[in-house]
């Protein structure tokens, strides 16, 4: 783990490419729905809409201050119970879910895209973070958390270290010296979380570079390692089994999916609910769209 010192003089003397590049490589290609204290998540009110202005930290053990994982997260009617595991494709493993995912959506049946839909791997980064000011939940000003977000506010933070434009200037977003407070703006569109009006301030110290200030943040910051860890996501087989028993469907494995009728899944499964938790989009993006295509090609 770095030292609080280490972490100064890498900060206030390195450059933005290594982590601009883990960006680009994360771009090609609250776990389990359990209350977990360590996570932060921006309170809407009754309009749907909520803000808070937060400061993107480092992380104390690694180069890269955010981690990137998939998840699939969806309640069944029939059973009404909930899978919400950890995609197995984080590691570069194969993932049952995403397999039958995309039988279904190959199947050129509109009903069975809609479940393969609702049951879709949604993208989510983790970052430390410290609230500086929300309105909503006072009592979190000042704290560090980690933050699970999306890939609109990926962009943004990308957009800040890479900028579109020649007249901005770029800027590491975790450095505790050169970054900058955002301002995150939420409101709700069409049922989901949208960050469009979320945006940078002005670069400046956190705490106006305050050591002590600094040092009481850096022993507060969070290891991401178990966002990627190999040995959260559980085996092949066990997601499988738990996939059958959740959904209430036989293992199609050796069954043709396009024979099924449309109606079968019409009256058997009306409606999914999905977690709307840092969810940006409700339909299959462009990532997913090419893993099924990608899945349908080698099978």
């Amino acid at each position: 783990m770095n030292s609080f010192e280490e972490l100064l003089k890498k900060q206030q003397s390195s450059g933005l490419q290594g982590i601009v590049d883990a960006a680009k490589k994360a771009s090609s290609f609250s776990e389990g729905g359990f209350k977990d204290d360590r996570i932060w998540k921006p309170v809407l009110d009754k309009s749907g809409t909520g803000s808070a202005l937060i400061r993107f930290l480092p992380t104390p053990d690694s180069e890269i201050p955010w981690a990137k994982y998939y998840e699939h997260s969806f309640k069944s009617p029939i059973s009404n119970r909930w899978f919400w595991e950890k995609c197995p494709t984080t590691i570069g493993g194969r993932c049952p879910v995403c397999e039958e995912n995309s039988k279904k959506w190959n199947a050129g049946v509109d009903s069975l895209k809609e479940v393969a839909r609702s049951r879709k791997r949604r993208l989510h980064y983790a970052s430390n973070i410290v609230v500086l000011q929300e309105n909503a939940v006072p009592e979190n000003n000042g704290k560090v958390f980690i933050f699970v977000y999306g890939a609109k506010i990926f962009n943004k933070l990308m957009s800040a270290m890479e900028p579109e434009f020649d007249d901005e200037s770029p800027f590491n977003p975790f450095n505790l010296f050169s970054g900058a407070p955002f301002k995150l703006k939420i409101r709700t569109v069409e049922g989901f979380s949208n960050y469009d009006a979320s945006e940078f301030g002005s670069n400046e110290p956190l705490y106006g570079g305050d050591q002590n200030k600094l040092r009481a943040i850096f022993e507060k910051l969070y290891s991401l390692k178990e966002y990627t860890d190999p040995t959260t996501c559980k085996p092949y087989e066990e997601l499988r089994k738990i996939y059958f028993e959740v959904t209430g469907e036989s293992d199609t494995s050796m069954l043709n999916v396009a024979s099924i009728e449309e109606t079968q899944f019409k009256s058997k499964q009306p409606k999914f609910e999905t977690t709307t938790i840092n969810t940006e989009d409700s339909g299959i993006d462009d990532d997913d769209l090419a893993y099924f295509q990608r899945l349908a090609a080698e099978s």
